[in-house]
């Protein structure tokens, strides 16, 4: 199945009825606060599974699914892909392997979140976020999430992520646009996630 720039794939609420792939492109994955804002949780790339894995038939999906870019997606009716698990063994063990993985991610993420400062996280989300975006002739990488959305994955004020900003880009290291951040020098930017990094040990 294909899908526009900016087009929900399923939302918070809906009937789970498919497992679904991305084969290309890139989603955000978001929730509901009790509030009614939008929270990003991550952003997937192309070969993550998008949703409906692990969950029963007719339950409720408790996320929604947003593309980035124009993605492909691999879709399967749930009760066949059940089938798919019972007769492939492996592909029930890749499944969890991909809940084990989640998890260690958040676990990841909440220490992140108790023990480091914004720079840190900021920098360090860029660079997970290096490995999913697409880059042109000049080797020039544009990550398509507004500062807006930056904040919300890095669980900070939308005023701290463009004070941030603002400095990264009087370095070179990155281009802030309104909806998107083009990172100039991406070894530079590893390398400031990396001095962070020790700088808190």
């Amino acid at each position: 199945m294909r899908y526009d720039r900016r087009q929900t794939v399923f939302r918070e609420g809906d009937a789970v009825n498919s497992v679904s792939v991305l084969a290309s492109g890139r989603a955000k994955i978001t929730q509901l606060s009790r509030g009614g804002g939008e929270v990003i949780l991550r952003v997937k790339g192309s070969g993550e599974v998008l949703g409906g894995l692990g969950m029963s038939p007719g339950a409720l999906q408790f996320l929604t699914a947003q593309t980035l870019e124009p993605c492909v997606l691999l879709v399967w009716e749930y009760r066949k892909f059940e089938m798919l698990e019972d007769r492939f063994p492996a592909l029930r063990r890749n499944t969890v392997r991909i809940f084990a993985d989640r998890l260690r991610t958040l676990e990841e993420q909440f220490l992140e979140l108790a023990t480091e400062q914004v720079a840190p996280r900021l920098a360090r989300m860029l660079v997970r976020l290096l490995e999913q975006a697409s880059s042109d002739s000049t080797n020039v990488i544009r990550i398509d999430l507004s500062r807006e959305e930056l904040a919300q994955m890095t669980g900070t004020t939308l005023f701290t992520v463009s004070r941030l900003l603002c400095d990264w880009e009087e370095q070179g290291i990155i281009e802030s646009q309104r909806k998107a951040v083009v990172i100039r020098n991406a070894q530079s930017l590893m390398t400031l996630a990396e001095n962070h990094y020790a700088s808190a040990q």
